[in-house]
């Protein structure tokens, strides 16, 4: 058990880390901390009470954003191509008088760019040990289809769960059905149905599985400002056979339309009971220079921390931390590759006896080119003229009876997307060309 438990920290630990650093491009960091948050409900299936409070945590901790349909739109970018592509993230921690490793992450990605592996390793001290994997796979449209945690057991990788993601007619994330592994088969664990309203997520319904039967366990519940900043955020169990408030989250915006105040809460004695707080500033360019963070003191509001953020050309150069209660400060210092890309994050404790910044931590990030594809958009752009039409046909025909057009673009041509280009893609585009029915998936 107590193995187990040091699991689930580690696991709890990477959620929050990501989810709560979001800060500029949301949906990656979202997906990131979905993906860790059922990790982390994998970790804790035998322990019923953490689990449901890191239900609660999916929303709480996913939605500290502006705008919370980013976490189910996060899933339709998942395949999002960019200039470069993050290969590994190592942690490292000073000994006094070397770095040394603590956590490694490396990714790995299909020809079309999407991340479809993270494997997550510690240090031991001499050498880099394996601990639990993700694998994803997506759909013809290039949006997450399932994901799949496993866990380095006896030196060989055990299935632990997996979560698969359907999707509505407008494209939005509609349900998560996530199993876990009995040893033999795949066994239902949760489901999560998404509501919209006007395009934004309007609940989250979560269900567990018990006795054959799908039964409710959490639902959050979403409410925006006319402006469609989220305003609040209301977790709520069921119990007895009605739902009963756990936590809200309340949010004010200034004029600008940036967060300005957050306030969580909890329901105890059938009264909302302030718990923290978080007041933001920021600069002429809306980038967040100051995070307060207070904890409620039976009658007041005190400071715990606080954050001071700076910036460069868009980029956050440096965050210091003042922690109130432990009298501590400490900085972190950010690099950037000429990509734009942070490949380094450097942070230093305050030694106050000795009035001098000492190493703490160090995380190293480091990145691939991405591979650019020829076929953009719908598959079916055979040469490439930038709408698919009859001169498409034409020189898909050419090409495969031989005739000696060559083909610009193979990936584009493949009309099915199967992988090799055949009589099956000229089915196809003729059946799109005519309104028969048939609509090539996009490109990866």
């Amino acid at each position: 058990m107590r193995q187990g438990l040091v699991s689930a920290a580690i696991a709890i630990g990477l959620l929050w880390s990501t989810a709560m650093t979001a800060t500029v491009d949301v949906q990656p960091e979202l997906l990131r901390s979905a993906l860790r948050y059922r990790q982390a409900l994998t970790f804790l299936k035998n322990h019923p009470q953490q689990q449901q409070l890191m239900v609660m945590a999916l929303t709480s901790a996913e939605t500290r954003v502006t705008d919370p349909s980013a976490l189910a739109t996060a899933y339709t970018q998942a395949g999002l191509v960019a200039a470069s592509l993050l290969r590994s993230d190592t942690s490292y921690v000073w000994d006094g008088s070397q770095w040394t490793g603590s956590s490694r992450t490396t990714y790995g990605y299909d020809a079309g760019n999407h991340q479809t592996s993270q494997v997550y390793q510690t240090f031991t001290g001499s050498e880099w040990i394996n601990y639990f994997q993700t694998l994803s796979t997506y759909d013809g449209n290039g949006r997450l289809s399932t994901d799949t945690m496993e866990q380095w057991q006896s030196n060989a990788w055990v299935y632990q769960s997996v979560s698969t993601y359907t999707y509505d007619g407008s494209g939005n994330l509609s349900q998560i059905v996530s199993q876990d592994w009995s040893g033999s088969q795949w066994t239902n664990g949760t489901i999560v149905t998404f509501t919209y309203t006007g395009g934004r997520v309007a609940t989250a319904l979560t269900e567990m599985w018990s006795s054959g039967n799908w039964v409710n366990w959490g639902l959050s519940t979403y409410t925006y400002d006319v402006s469609g900043h989220l305003t609040q955020l209301l977790g709520q169990t069921w119990q007895s056979d009605a739902w009963v408030n756990q936590s809200l989250t309340t949010s004010t915006y200034n004029g600008s339309g940036d967060e300005t105040e957050s306030v969580d809460q909890i329901w105890q004695s059938d009264a909302w009971v302030n718990m923290t707080k978080h007041d933001y500033a920021y600069d002429g360019s809306h980038q967040q220079i100051l995070d307060v963070t207070s904890t409620w003191f039976t009658v007041m509001w005190m400071a715990i921390t606080n954050d001071t953020m700076k910036y460069a050309g868009g980029q956050m150069t440096e965050k210091v931390t003042v922690n109130v209660l432990a009298n501590s400060v400490s900085r972190t210092q950010y690099s950037y590759d000429t990509d734009g890309n942070r490949v380094l994050a450097l942070t230093e404790d305050w030694d106050m006896i000795g009035s001098q910044w000492t190493n703490a931590a160090r995380d190293v990030w480091v990145y691939s080119a991405a591979v650019v594809s020829c076929c953009v958009g719908m598959r079916g752009n055979v040469n490439q003229a930038g709408i698919i039409d009859i001169s498409d046909l034409t020189g898909l025909i050419s090409y495969l009876t031989g005739a000696g057009y060559v083909l610009p673009c193979p990936e584009a041509a493949n009309v099915n997307g199967a992988g090799i280009v055949d009589l099956s893609d000229l089915t196809g585009l003729i059946s799109y060309l005519t309104g028969a029915g048939y609509i090539p998936p996009n490109c990866p």
